[in-house]
């Protein structure tokens, strides 16, 4: 009988892999619209197959504690969903150093020692911030999560995440002097100070629907967690209270300024993914099960939006 089973699970992830191998749309359309040469279609690829490779085993843990028929089909949502990222390069950098930054940021906590943790975080918000730069509006939100939320702040972390945060524009700045460019290493930071009356004209329908199917499902995430928040231990309580933190003034900064739509929305479903996660995988009422196929429907059809109409997409 497992053996059946394993084949069975055999068939269905080369069924998968076949499947997203054929609908795959983005890559490839990215290599030729940027010029790139022809051997970056094998790189992509090989480096798809490595990170597989290396976060295998974080899916065979996973499994102990999930059962693998949801973790089936929450990856195949996501990795649909993941397809919206990569129409923004400059998000897509964001993306990485904002889930970089989270990963080393959740080590400090309730420790005032960690100044090494502290500077990693701030080190991947300031590389994050070269490509956008309004990402520094964030900083005192992290200050503040790290005095209420992870109580890791004192004033050797303080120093440790100014360092961290420098660091990228103390090896920009000399090369920008030497280039003759230090104008445009000013203008840089000069659009921390622009600020503009929203205009949702900028938004295109499929954005719109994007934004509208995240923040249904931060609201959904977040209010079944603060009601069963008291179940979980005191640590994961205050994990998810910076992921919450995070999940709020993203939506307002969208809301406030949506000419900065594509890289926010990155970081939004970044925040947003963990709450979600938690809804989905520790109810198991009739409703819940039911929100569950809901939103992955939901999910398929944003998709065949953004393949329907591409000039849409972001």
């Amino acid at each position: 009988m497992k053996k059946e089973k394993l084949l069975l699970f055999f068939i269905t992830a080369f069924c998968f892999n076949m499947a997203a191998s054929f609908v795959h749309p983005v890559t490839p359309t990215l290599i030729v619209e940027r010029q790139l040469d022809s051997s970056m279609f094998g790189v992509a690829l090989a480096a798809m197959m490595t990170m597989n490779f290396l976060f295998s085993p974080f899916w065979g843990r996973l499994c102990a504690y999930v059962p693998t028929k949801l973790i089936m089909p929450v990856c195949s949502i996501g990795y649909a969903v993941g397809q919206l990222l990569f129409g923004s390069m400059a998000g897509a950098i964001v993306q990485l150093c904002v889930v970089a930054s989270l990963t080393t940021f959740f080590h400090s906590y309730q420790d005032k020692q960690s100044m090494g943790w502290i500077f990693y975080t701030f080190l991947f918000i300031g590389l994050a911030s070269t490509v956008f730069v309004q990402i520094l509006y964030y900083v005192p939100f992290v200050w503040l999560m790290m005095q209420i939320q992870l109580a890791s702040l004192d004033w050797r972390t303080f120093w440790a995440s100014l360092i961290g945060l420098l660091t990228p524009y103390w090896f920009i700045l000399p090369v920008a002097i030497y280039q003759e460019e230090f104008g445009s290493f000013v203008t840089h930071f000069e659009q921390l100070a622009v600020f503009q009356l929203p205009d949702y004209s900028l938004l295109t329908v499929n954005q719109v629907v994007i934004f509208a199917f995240v923040v249904t499902l931060a609201l959904t995430g977040s209010i079944h967690y603060w009601r069963n928040s008291l179940s979980d231990k005191f640590r994961i309580r205050q994990l998810y209270g910076c992921f919450t933190v995070l999940t709020v003034v993203t939506i307002v900064f969208i809301v406030a300024q949506p000419q900065h739509f594509q890289a926010l929305m990155h970081i939004l479903i970044i925040a947003t993914s963990p709450l979600i996660g938690h809804f989905l995988a520790l109810t198991y009422t009739r409703i819940t099960n039911y929100a569950f196929y809901v939103i992955c429907a939901a999910a398929l059809l944003i998709t065949l939006l953004n393949l329907w109409m591409p000039s849409l997409s972001f």
